[in-house]
């Protein structure tokens, strides 16, 4: 009996250390040492091209915007856009404006933009505001459908595509 307590004995003292998780074994979940916030893809500068319908679809309405959004935290943004419509016709409209949007995933942001639009003919100055939601086509791509509404009560929605440098 003596001998088949010893053998248990060092069956068991030689054998625990296999039982033992290894000093070199990684965590079962391991963060990345640096994870890119969801909002990523949409900051820094960018250029656009729009093209869309106002007043429910009597005028047609083209145009262009540069702008800037920087992270405000790893979901939201916040930029600046200058705005140049109907740059060719006689009623070019020019505008200043900010946005402030909310990245949903990696790929889509929704936004909602105010401004301040100066009109060529009519002589209106004023208000503009609306929303929207831009989809990252790639790292520097997007497309974007917009609606924005005036103070003149200018109803206007647009399509376009961008680059972000």
């Amino acid at each position: 009996m003596t001998k088949f307590l010893f053998a248990l004995c060092a069956f068991f003292l030689f054998t625990a250390p296999a039982y033992a998780a290894p000093a070199y074994a990684a965590p079962a979940y391991a963060a990345p040492a640096y994870a890119a916030p969801i909002n990523s893809a949409f900051t820094g500068p960018r250029a656009e091209v729009t093209a869309g319908i106002d007043n429910l679809g009597r005028d047609f309405n083209y145009g262009t915007a540069v702008g800037f959004d920087m992270p405000l935290g790893d979901r939201l943004t916040i930029g600046a856009e200058a705005t140049a419509n109907d740059f060719f016709g006689r009623e070019r409209v020019l505008g200043v404006g900010g946005r402030l949007g909310l990245a949903v995933n990696t790929n889509l942001l929704l936004f909602g933009a105010v401004g301040y639009e100066d009109y060529r003919i009519r002589g209106l100055n004023g208000l503009r505001y609306g929303g929207g939601a831009e989809l990252a086509l790639g790292r520097f791509s997007y497309a974007k459908a917009e609606y924005r509404r005036g103070d003149d009560r200018q109803n206007t929605g647009l399509v376009g595509v961008g680059l972000r440098f």
